[in-house]
């Protein structure tokens, strides 16, 4: 997912600081502040179909200062696309900068906000191409890591794949295996190993 860069007001970030580290979640069960930050936004967007919101959040005329590091704080966050683009949307629709609605929304939805809320964020699965060792698709596996995906190996994979050998492509960027962007891409590349090894 790609991250966008938004600017949250200090006050807000010192009290979700303070909010989570009063979350009785502890370790990695614990959701980092980013995914607060998120839960902010895609809050305070839905809450301000409510009148009273919108108005609490459009009659804040403050300018965000990008340079001024004491009262924002410039955070790339794992914005989906998809929310990142509702909240352009109603920004032009409210005559905006999106910094400066997105400070807004921060500071009105962060009032009733409690930690408990968030929920911990899961990297978005990966894709492992499998090929029988002739170069025929046999399907595709989602999983989070090479490990994860020798262990559905060791556990799902068909016993005639496994003794004729297989060729494991994946958009993992530290994969073990051999890469490939997509199906396309990686049936491309397994054709070229099959015929150099009929050479």
């Amino acid at each position: 997912m790609k991250e966008q860069t938004y600017y949250v007001p200090t006050a807000v970030e010192r009290s979700v600081e303070k909010k989570r580290a009063a979350d009785p979640r502890t370790g990695i069960e614990r959701p980092p502040l980013r995914a607060a930050y998120v839960h902010l936004l895609r809050t305070g967007l839905e809450r301000m179909k409510a009148f009273e919101f919108w108005c609490a959040v459009t009659s804040n005329l403050i300018r965000v200062d990008v340079n001024d590091k004491d009262c924002w704080q410039k955070t790339n966050l794992p914005v989906p696309a998809e929310l990142h683009a509702q909240l352009k949307e109603v920004a032009d629709f409210e005559e905006r900068r999106l910094y400066d609605l997105c400070h807004a929304i921060f500071l009105e939805a962060e009032k009733e906000f409690e930690y408990s809320a968030v929920e911990q964020e899961r990297p978005e699965k990966l894709k492992y191409w499998v090929f029988d060792w002739d170069g025929n698709f046999w399907g595709r596996v989602d999983v989070y890591s090479d490990k994860e995906f020798d262990r559905w190996n060791e556990q799902n994979l068909k016993p005639g794949l496994k003794t004729s050998g297989i060729r494991i492509f994946s958009n993992n960027p530290k994969t073990q295996f051999a890469s490939a962007n997509n199906l396309r891409d990686a049936r491309t590349k397994v054709k070229k190993s099959v015929n150099s090894k009929q050479k």
